[in-house]
């Protein structure tokens, strides 16, 4: 789906995102630590490359890894770049509006945005993808600035009862006017350590539900769903029209310490 579209996903759309975490074409490989591999593409109209990730999980099963993808109040607990997530409203049973504003080291300004997420779990595999919409009634916050993600897809693949396969994709920008090889830079590097990460939340995860609202899983169970309508005369616009004057933050003191900084909050 393109920027700023509001419409439920259909197969189409879960088939393109299949596409792009298997196909090389283009792609760099940037990293490699088996079993994990980073690659980096240019995309078109942008400086900010799009990002890819690539790894196994031998003790962690599909279904746990797709639930920890989902569950936002777990989240909570082991994201720390997340400073809230909250829903807006539906389309339907898998496709959702939501708020989320994430958090950035010093001296960089946090950043916020409204999504559209999408799921869907079949015999194959499982998949969830979001990208950026406007909705009337969420401007960015004061001392915000708003960033937009014109893909960010997840697809796992089951490889036994225990184990699964990992692709991730991302392609977003920062907003303001921050030097696109910084974001890239940074991306890049941070990307291995998000996934080491989820790999720790996940293994982590069936031991904390069994303590917290067991039975809940709106995204398995439609009828645990918000009731919330999505208003979609609210969402016309799009994202790119909503933006504030963007801060000048391309004379931020560029040295190791953003990265640093950046590293800390995914460790």
């Amino acid at each position: 789906m393109r920027l700023g579209e509001v419409r439920v996903a259909d197969e189409q759309d879960f088939e393109e995102l299949a596409f792009v975490v298997d196909s090389l074409d283009g792609w760099k490989l940037d990293y490699f630590q088996a079993p994990l591999r980073v690659w980096v593409k240019p995309a078109t109209n942008t400086n900010f490359h799009m990002i890819k990730v690539k790894t196994m999980f031998s003790d962690v099963s599909a279904p746990v890894l797709y639930d920890v993808l989902h569950d936002s109040e777990y989240r909570r607990t082991w994201d720390r770049f997340m400073l809230a997530s909250s829903p807006i409203g539906c389309l339907n049973a898998s496709n959702e509006l939501s708020y989320y504003a994430a958090r950035c080291p010093p001296p960089l300004r946090n950043r916020d945005m409204v999504l559209l997420r999408s799921w869907l779990a079949d015999e194959r595999a499982y998949y969830v993808m979001s990208h950026s919409v406007f909705h009337a009634q969420h401007p960015p916050r004061p001392g915000f600035v708003r960033a937009f993600s014109h893909l960010t897809g997840f697809v796992i693949r089951p490889l036994s009862p225990r184990g699964c396969e990992l692709h991730y994709v991302t392609h977003a920008e920062p907003g303001g006017r921050l030097p696109a090889w910084l974001v890239n830079k940074v991306t890049q590097t941070l990307a291995p350590g998000l996934v080491r990460r989820l790999h720790k939340a996940a293994l982590a995860y069936p031991a904390w539900k069994r303590k917290h609202d067991t039975v809940h899983k709106p995204w398995l169970n439609p009828e645990q769903m918000s009731p919330v309508r999505v208003d979609l005369s609210l969402c016309r616009r799009s994202p790119l029209e909503e933006n504030e004057p963007a801060p000048d933050e391309s004379e931020v003191k560029i040295d190791s310490r953003i990265g640093e900084n950046y590293l800390k909050l995914a460790d």
